[in-house]
């Protein structure tokens, strides 16, 4: 598994790539239109928003209240 700080370094890289991700996926959509509509439905369904949102959610409660 690794010592903690490693394990805080592999946390931080996951998150500054999903930034980047949902970085690239927002320029994408302002130059796409399909795109956007694409994902503005799969946004309103509501599996998708949880596993999204409720990931994102667990991502930052275990960085920020690490045992």
């Amino acid at each position: 598994v690794g010592t903690p700080q490693e394990t805080f370094w592999v946390m931080i890289k996951i998150i500054i790539i999903a930034l980047f991700a949902g970085a690239l996926v927002m320029f994408a959509m302002r130059f796409f239109p399909v795109l956007r509509f694409r994902i503005q439905r799969l946004l309103q369904n509501p599996f998708v928003r949880v596993i999204l949102f409720k990931g994102l959610w667990r991502l930052m409660r275990l960085l920020i209240f690490r045992r």
